[in-house]
């Protein structure tokens, strides 16, 4: 992965990289995993803000 930003809310972490967003649980910080059904593609994402139920992403064209 290569990532460039992430934010984080209650037990999750919001991480976007060059090809998109994933959500991660952070419960169990030493061994954080993958939520699989959370994976949307974004090409070429940036930069990312979560405000309750919304995430912000800055995204090159998009």
């Amino acid at each position: 992965m290569d990532f460039r930003a992430l934010d984080t809310q209650f037990q999750y972490a919001f991480v976007v990289d060059r090809e998109s967003l994933k959500v991660m649980d952070i419960t169990h910080s030493i061994r954080p995993q993958v939520v699989e059904s959370s994976f949307l593609p974004i090409p070429d994402a940036q930069r990312i803000y979560v405000a309750q139920t919304y995430a912000y992403i800055v995204a090159g064209k998009r």
